[in-house]
């Protein structure tokens, strides 16, 4: 059984393999944040290193992939953790509400510095108890990014507090991208690589991106600082349902 997406298409919106027209697709604004809702959806993702006490940090989106498991599958940018996947399960841990979970297995791409286009991870960890609030993930295709960005569409980068002024920003033209990284508005302070990106696509928050960071660019008037998120597509999408496979078996162990 494949897990039920939300596909952000040019003309169309599939939830769970059912189709809806175009007419029934609609970005909303978001409801203020209350520390208490969609907040609950992001992990701490935590990495040892060869210097004892320090480690690499990181944000992650737990998702909502359709699986009732010993199990959760977790999106985040691959610049927080060490390059190989075997090095991710020994070295990270993934903390929820305080407490620390193993990860079990890992799927990335390049791990070459500041490949950004490719900077995105998937990890399956323990289940992270009961008290998180799992977000639905959304295939975002080019064309329909392209429109969410011309409509600069309203987003919030899911902070693990309230906090309106910081969190709630928009899709911005740029340029210096082309997908599948585009522009933001949302302040990324260091430490929030990895943190979700979310558009209310009807009545349901959707996670259709994760933030990277930032670039400094020169546009021969002015130098612009630019917040950098990586869309969730069909390359993310292939992870993450490699990721459901996997957890599926572990919930009859």
């Amino acid at each position: 059984m494949r897990a039920a997406w939300l596909r952000l298409a040019p003309f169309s919106v599939t939830v769970a393999c059912v189709a809806v027209s175009a007419h029934g697709v609609e970005v909303t604004t978001l409801p203020p944040p209350t520390g208490t809702g969609i907040e609950r959806g992001v992990a701490v993702l935590r990495c040892s290193t060869d210097v004892r006490g320090v480690y690499w940090e990181s944000r992650g989106a737990v998702l909502d992939v359709g699986i009732d498991a010993r199990a959760d599958v977790v999106l985040t940018t691959g610049h927080g953790l060490p390059v190989g996947t075997a090095a991710i399960v020994r070295d990270c841990r993934a903390i929820a509400r305080g407490k620390p979970y193993s990860v079990e297995a890992a799927w990335r791409t390049s791990t070459i510095e500041d490949d950004w286009a490719h900077d995105w991870a998937v990890l399956l960890t323990r289940r992270l108890g009961d008290n998180i609030r799992r977000l639905r993930p959304g295939l975002v295709t080019s064309s329909a990014l392209a429109r969410l960005v011309a409509e600069r569409s309203p987003v919030r980068l899911v902070l693990r507090y309230a906090d309106e002024t910081q969190s709630d920003c928009h899709l911005e033209p740029s340029s210096f991208l082309q997908p599948p990284l585009f522009s933001n508005s949302c302040v990324g302070n260091k430490g929030l690589s990895g943190t979700p990106i979310i558009a209310m696509i009807g009545p349901q928050p959707v996670v259709i991106a994760t933030q990277i960071g930032s670039q400094l660019e020169w546009d021969g008037m002015r130098f612009k600082v630019e917040s950098l998120g990586r869309v969730l597509d069909e390359e993310v999408a292939a992870a993450i349902e490699a990721a459901t496979a996997r957890a599926r078996p572990a919930a009859k162990r």
